[in-house]
């Protein structure tokens, strides 16, 4: 008997221990770096990655969410929700009505909006009911639940952290707003306010109330602000606050300095693995470090606090005429037959090189149809305005190549939400979006023929309730892009070919066609090659194993779901398009995931081209390696 008593005594000292154990409240802090690729990670460059994987969860098999652009993963680590949920379907999104675009009206009232702007994400969440995702992000909920909540860095994938929050821009000052946002527009007619306390505290810190300019090619500065108030102003007020929180920083560099170096114009080698290159890696390392050390600094902080480090999508250098790594192969585009210059007459891309918007351009002239610009200062035609038309001829009056590399096809377009056009086409680095205006299979039909001739093309994907079964492509709810969005669905999504300089580090080495305004050999991403596909991803933590590597599958759609779970968060969900918790990385957690493989094939073409898509299981959660043609694409073999 007085076994059986102690027996329960300890049960109930045990079962006490593991409640209040799991009561305790945990802190998390996700840092994004904005186009980190996990091969540039090391121990020498990058010090600070390096310790957050060697001594906490190294994921060796992580994935970013195609179409491999910042916003599409922004609104992914922000809701958990595949983009078939949220309709935040690329940077450039068509959004089936003219919205006020950061100019004035009169100026530019675009169909197809960047996301990476306060202002348009104001006047989408006002179309869309209030959020134009339709999920509920992680910070509003932990908001909603009693956490200290801030989203700070970048403009556009800041906001979309807390989306709701866009709906205060332009509001001037407030006295209070729940979640701090700290971004490039702060203080600025175009930022979300922050509350009097927070403006304050920054004044007593020494920082300006907007974030200071950067001098040509580097972040530095913007970064150096950001850490400041982060260290100075976020996380002191969170210690006052005594309340758990979280936080997510989101670091422009690597990703703008890859965009924008010019260490090998008109070459792939050294491309985005320069010098400067490399000098924004360790800009964003530097600022990770900065922050570990407050962390280490702060004893309370550092065994409550789980640090996630991620990147948006991997990276690729431009090709701009190239369809092999020994540049003997160029394109036959029909738009690459010109040499165009902009509005001041400046030569911008030589004959024989893809120009901004090719691929509008080519599928114009295929369809014998004209081309308009949907980001251009709209024309007045007997009192009535229309986007202006594109000729890359270059007729006189009209420009040569849509702005922005996004276009209208029809015979007409004016601009309304009923604008007469046919087809819009959103262009994003290496992969374009193409909308069906109204609903027409033959159209579609059309679309995809031209498509499969196309050198640049690296694959296909459709919808297929709006195209029908189509040889030579695969569905676009095999990569999780239908479901529950409020947004309109692109009826084709084509990512560009790709390929590798070096077949032993092929991730490190991806080239890329870009439909960009950057030049060849600048840095581009977006495309369905394993190199934009694969990002970094580590974590460290009370709640993260320790030395442990990870090999099962990741993806950026499971970040919001597993700080849920350390959180002690029931995150809702309106769509099924949904991550996973990360069990295996989480202390308790199993050894190891089991993981299956695959390769989903289309109908092959008359001619015998194949679609495939490279994908891995856990479970029913299913991860993208590569897609496309094979050949075509880097990680789909031929």
């Amino acid at each position: 008997m007085r076994m059986k008593k102690f027996i329960l005594s300890v049960l109930i000292v045990m079962s006490f221990a593991f409640s209040a154990h799991s009561l305790e409240r945990k802190n998390v802090i996700i840092f994004v770096a904005d186009g980190l690729r996990g091969s540039s990670v090391n121990a020498r460059d990058t010090p600070s990655f390096e310790r957050i994987r060697t001594q906490g969860v190294r994921f060796d098999n992580s994935h970013s969410v195609f179409p491999t652009v910042t916003t599409v993963n922004a609104s992914v680590l922000a809701t958990g929700h595949a983009l078939g949920d949220t309709g935040n379907f690329s940077n450039h999104v068509f959004v089936g009505y003219p919205l006020f675009d950061g100019r004035r009206l009169e100026e530019s009232a675009t169909l197809v909006p960047s996301v990476k702007n306060n202002a348009v994400l104001k006047d989408l969440n006002a179309h869309y009911g209030g959020n134009y995702l339709g999920e509920v992000s992680l910070l509003a909920w932990a908001r909603e639940h009693g956490f200290s909540t801030a989203a700070i860095g970048k403009l556009g994938p800041t906001v979309i952290q807390d989306i709701r929050l866009a709906n205060l821009v332009s509001a001037g000052s407030a006295s209070a707003v729940a979640t701090i946002v700290v971004d490039d527009a702060t203080g600025l007619p175009h930022g979300v306010p922050v509350s009097d306390s927070i403006v304050e505290a920054m004044r007593r810190a020494g920082l300006p109330i907007s974030v200071p300019r950067n001098p040509k090619g580097t972040q530095a500065i913007s970064q150096r602000y950001f850490t400041n108030v982060f260290l100075k102003v976020i996380l002191p007020e969170f210690e006052r606050a005594k309340k758990p929180f979280i936080a997510v920083y989101w670091c422009a560099d690597p990703d703008a300095t890859q965009h924008n170096q010019v260490d090998s114009l008109n070459q792939f080698v050294p491309g985005i693995n320069g010098p400067s290159s490399l000098a924004g890696i360790k800009n964003a390392d530097a600022n990770l470090g900065k922050i570990l050390s407050y962390v280490d600094a702060h004893a309370e902080l550092a065994k409550s606090t789980n640090i996630i480090v991620v990147s948006d999508h991997g990276f690729s250098t431009i090709s701009k005429k190239w369809l092999n790594a020994d540049r003997t192969l160029a394109t036959s585009s029909y738009a690459a037959g010109f040499t165009y210059r902009n509005q001041k007459g400046e030569v911008v891309t030589q004959d024989g090189s893809l120009p901004l918007g090719f691929l509008a351009i080519d599928l114009a002239h295929a369809l014998r149809m004209r081309l308009f610009d949907p980001d251009g200062v709209p024309d007045q035609q007997n009192g009535v305005p229309v986007y202006p038309e594109v000729d890359p001829r270059g007729r006189a009056g009209l420009r040569q190549y849509p702005s922005r590399g996004n276009g209208l096809i029809g015979s007409r377009a004016v601009v309304a939400k009923d604008s007469g056009a046919d087809i819009a086409i959103a262009s994003s680095g290496g992969c374009v979006l193409i909308y069906l205006v109204k609903h027409n299979p033959k159209l579609a039909s059309r679309m995809v023929s031209f498509f499969l001739t196309q050198d640049y093309v690296g694959g296909i994907f459709v919808n297929k309730k709006q195209c029908g079964e189509l040889p030579g492509t695969l569905g676009l709810d095999s990569i999780h892009l239908e479901g529950t969005a409020k947004l309109p669905t692109p009826a084709i999504v084509v990512p560009f070919l790709n390929f590798a300089l070096d077949a032993a580090h092929p991730l490190q080495s991806q080239v890329s066609i870009a439909d960009t305004s950057g030049q060849e050999g600048m840095g581009t991403h977006g495309s369905m090659g394993r190199g934009d596909t694969f990002n970094f991803m580590a974590a460290m933590g009370p709640n993260f194993k320790t030395q442990y590597t990870d090999l099962a599958p990741v993806s950026n759609v499971d970040i919001p779901i597993t700080c849920a779970r350390i959180l002690g968060l029931d995150l809702p969900s309106v769509g099924k398009l949904r991550g996973r918790v990360i069990e295996e990385a989480l202390v308790g957690g199993p050894e190891a995931m089991t993981v299956t493989s695959g390769t989903l094939e289309s109908q092959p073409t008359s001619s015998g081209l194949t679609m495939r898509l490279i994908y891995q299981d856990v479970g029913k959660h299913r991860y993208f390696d590569a897609g496309g043609f094979p050949g075509r694409s880097v990680g789909v073999r031929k």
